[in-house]
C-alpha cells in the first residue's frame, strides 16, 4: 500500500485478508519503510494481481492446481516467470480460481495434501508419509537442509565457522540467487540484500 509525500510504502503480510497485494510482495519487502521516486513506484505496483488470493511473483511454469496436488512441476525454468500465482496455501479449481486447498474435491488420482511437501509449484513425498511442510516462493525442500552458513544476506559479508558433518533435518532453503534478510523472512533476490547497496555489481 503506498502513502505520503514521499512514496513511503508499507507492505502486507500475504497471509491478510484484504485482498491487497504489491506486484511483487518479496521485492516490495526489501523497500519497507523507504522513500522511493514516483517512477520507481510505479514500476513497483503496475503489475499487480486484481483476484483474491493470487500473489504476483516470478517463478515456476506451473501454479498450484488441484488438480496437480500431488504432481511436481514437469518444466524446467530457464529463467522465473512474471505472473500471478495462488498465494501460499491455496489452488486453482477447475474455475481458474485460487481457494483453499482444503476445499479442493479430492480425486482418485490425487494425494492426501498431508503427505506432501509442496515448494512453490514442486510436491515431494516424504518417506514416513505423516508430516507435511509447506515452502514458500523462491523456496526448496530438502531431506538434508544446510543450516550453516545461513540461507541470509549476512552471511554474504560474514564468516561463519560451520561443523564439517552437521546434524540434518528436513526443511525449506532458499533456491540459488536467492537469500534471507533475517530468519524466518521470505527468500528475495540476492540483489536486494542491504549488504550489497554499495556493491558496483549489483547497481
Amino acid at each position: 500500500m503506498v502513502g505520503g509525500l514521499f512514496g513511503r510504502i508499507q507492505v502486507y503480510s500475504p497471509h491478510t485478508s484484504d485482498g491487497f497485494y504489491a506486484a511483487s510482495y518479496l521485492n516490495a519487502k526489501s523497500f519497507v519503510g523507504t522513500s522511493l521516486s514516483p517512477r520507481f513506484l510505479c514500476l513497483l505496483f503496475t503489475d499487480r494481481c486484481l483476484a483474491l488470493n493470487e500473489v504476483f511473483n516470478c517463478g515456476s511454469a506451473c501454479d498450484t492446481t488441484c488438480a496437480t496436488l500431488n504432481q511436481t512441476c514437469p518444466i524446467k525454468n530457464i529463467k522465473c516467470n512474471e505472473k500471478c500465482y495462488c498465494r501460499q496455501g491455496y489452488a486453482r479449481n477447475d474455475n481458474d480460481v485460487c481457494i483453499p486447498i482444503n476445499d479442493c474435491k479430492p480425486n482418485s488420482n490425487q494425494a492426501s495434501y498431508g503427505n506432501v511437501v509442496r515448494s512453490g509449484r514442486a510436491a515431494y513425498e516424504h518417506k514416513d508419509h505423516t508430516s507435511s511442510i509447506l515452502c514458500g516462493p523462491n523456496e526448496d525442500y530438502q531431506q538434508c537442509k544446510k543450516t550453516c552458513p545461513p540461507d541470509q544476506c549476512i552471511s554474504l559479508v560474514a564468516r561463519f565457522k560451520c561443523v564439517s558433518d552437521p546434524p540434518c533435518e528436513p526443511g525449506c532453503v532458499c533456491k540459488s540467487g536467492f537469500l534471507r534478510a533475517k530468519d524466518k523472512s521470505p527468500c528475495m533476490p540476492m540483489r536486494h540484500c542491504p549488504e550489497l547497496a554499495n556493491s558496483p555489481d549489483f547497481n
